[in-house]
This record gives C-alpha cells, structure tokens and sequence, in this order.
C-alpha cells in the first residue's frame, strides 16, 4: 500500500493492519505535513517511527521518496534528512 501521507491515516493505526495480515507499506515521511515543516529533527523523527512500527517482519516498509517536489514546492534537501534516516536505521540488524 502506497501512502504520501501517513500520518493523515495514523502510522499507528497503519501497523495495527500488519497484525492481521502481511501488509507491505511503501511511504515517504508525510509530504503534507512533516516535510513542509522544513524541521531536519521532525523529520527524522519520523521516518524513524516509519521504520520502527512499520517494518515489522508480517509484511513490510519500504522507504519511499516523493519524486515531484517541485509540485509541493519542496527543497529536496528536506527528503535528503528522511532518506539519510532510512539508509542509517533501516539496517535489517537493527530490526531482529
């Protein structure tokens, strides 16, 4: 399932579907709502919790960049903190 948006459904309310069944979640940090704060620490926040409650081993996550930044009028700088999160904490060894 592709969300841009995570938090507009709940990350938590997300991962609760990944208890039912093997659900694969692919999810850039919210577009709308924490990349626009242009905050490196919100940010990073939560694509962590995008790895923590979504990467569970019944289904799983894959981190997803939005590609148009132009049409949310977005520096790619700001995607660059989400993408250095994901590639630094999404180690299989920090998930067994």
């Amino acid at each position: 399932m592709q969300f841009d948006q995570p938090t507009l459904h709940g990350i938590d309310n997300l991962a609760s579907y990944q208890e039912k069944a093997k659900i694969t979640f692919w999810c850039p940090v919210d577009i709308q709502k924490t990349l626009q704060t242009r905050d490196e620490q919100k940010i990073r926040v939560e694509a962590k919790e995008l790895l923590d409650k979504l990467w569970k081993g019944r289904g799983g996550f894959i981190a997803g960049y939005y590609s148009d930044n132009a049409s949310i009028g977005l520096d790619p700088v700001w995607q660059q903190y989400a993408c250095d999160e994901f590639i630094k904490k999404g180690r299989r060894e920090n998930y067994i």
